[in-house]
């Protein structure tokens, strides 16, 4: 029997839809110590990557791309497997770690595949499962307040991450997503009502978190998405007022993150770091200081093959003290400046083609938004890290940033 396109693309939305349900399931294994011959959620995943990788037969080119990235990161761990550094089951943990970074670009080339030949009907449905996504991110986040869920951090009880395991991921998920809505809604469906109803319901989702990104990052999406897409004729009136009532708002918003922090545990938790570090180590939460460890590591115990072409994840977990955390530096440790080389330039082709569909701004009405979004990962990869590389965010990040690619005068 011959397998259809247009089926494969129907098992594949039907997949995405509980993807966040399974995510949840798999923490609360993980936190009561139930173990599972592999991870429910990495399996779920796999399967639905590998439904990804086949329905991009069709597009070879873009395969080959995947592949050849995949040969780049696993050859670090192999050359030093072959000089009997490693041993092999190293090469299979940083298959697994590769992955985390591949399922983005695999995911990206899927959807816009599927979207650059999307009829407008079909659209749709992938902000079903957008929204549904949000609503189990927003109910696992809510668990806090009847006692249920996870803690972002454990010290003190501070936070939430309902039943997801990655905490310091959990803030990007909610930024993705809201700034997916709050486009929508802004630009697309101009409903001034439900933008302003997700914001709300973001920044309070945020201030549950209780991470400076979770908190600060719902501001800046929405703040970039108003700006981004509204001209400000500073001799209107009209205008005048729209700006007064934005930053009024924006004051409101950080009112409230003043009035959560201060009455809140994370105050102390705040305030026990503040005093011991400098305003910048205290922002970036000592990375800093992690990567003036890390440096004197990579001058004495990489090669200068390895300084080229790094040394895989396990064996640089081992290395450091302690992983930099900002996304670039990981990359340049992990893969050597040609990694790092490479994930420049792979971002620069990216927003350089964004750039030139925003120019036709009849027809690819979402490429602002992907360039709005992946400019926030960006930042957050610098903050935070483990944007480029979540397990969690990983496929939504692939979505936002392919959206690009969404024709509207199609169908």
């Amino acid at each position: 029997m011959k397998i259809k396109i247009q089926d494969i693309d129907i098992v594949i939305w039907a997949l995405l839809l509980p993807i966040l349900i399974i995510d949840s399931i798999n923490g609360m294994l993980y936190e009561n110590n139930i173990e599972t011959p592999f991870s429910i959620s990495q399996v779920y995943k796999l399967g639905l990557v590998g439904l990804f990788l086949l329905r991009l037969l069709k597009t070879p080119k873009y395969l080959g791309i995947v592949f050849a990235l995949f040969g780049y990161m696993i050859l670090p761990s192999v050359v030093r497997w072959s000089k009997g550094m490693i041993d092999a089951k190293i090469i299979i943990q940083d298959l697994i770690f590769a992955f985390k970074y591949l399922i983005i670009v695999i995911s990206f080339f899927y959807f816009k595949v599927v979207l650059s030949t999307l009829p407008r009907a079909e659209i749709p449905k992938y902000f079903i499962w957008i929204k549904l996504s949000y609503f189990v991110l927003a109910v696992n986040l809510s668990l806090k307040l009847v006692g249920l869920g996870y803690p972002m951090y454990l010290t003190g009880n501070i936070g939430s991450r309902g039943f997801f395991i990655a905490g310091n991921e959990i803030s990007a998920l909610l930024i993705i997503l809201s700034c997916i809505l709050g486009y929508y809604y802004w630009v697309v469906n101009k409903n001034v009502r439900l933008f302003v109803t997700y914001g709300v319901i973001s920044f309070f989702l945020g201030l549950l978190i209780s991470s400076k990104t979770g908190m600060l990052g719902i501001i800046l999406v929405y703040l970039l998405i108003i700006g981004s897409t509204t001209r400000f004729d500073l001799r209107s009136k009209k205008t005048v007022k729209r700006l007064l009532y934005i930053l009024t708002v924006c004051l409101v918003f950080l009112g409230g993150i003043v009035l959560f922090v201060q009455n809140s545990a994370i105050m102390s938790r705040y305030l026990f770091f503040w005093h011991k570090m400098d305003f910048f180590t205290f922002m970036l939460s000592s990375r800093n200081i992690f990567l003036a460890e890390m440096l004197p590591i990579f001058e004495s115990s990489y090669t200068t093959l390895e300084k080229w072409i790094g040394v895989g994840n396990t064996s640089f977990e081992e290395l450091a003290n302690q992983k930099i955390e900002i996304d670039f530096l990981d990359i340049l440790f992990t893969y050597g400046y040609l990694g790092a080389l490479l994930f420049g330039v792979l971002l620069g082709v990216y927003y350089n083609k964004v750039l030139k569909l925003i120019k036709k701004k009849t027809s690819f009405v979402y490429a602002k938004l992907s360039l709005l979004c992946g400019f926030i990962l960006v930042l957050l990869s610098c903050l935070s890290g483990h944007i480029f590389n979540s397990g969690i965010a990983g496929i939504f990040i692939g979505f936002v940033l392919s959206l690009a690619y969404y024709k509207k005068s199609d169908g």
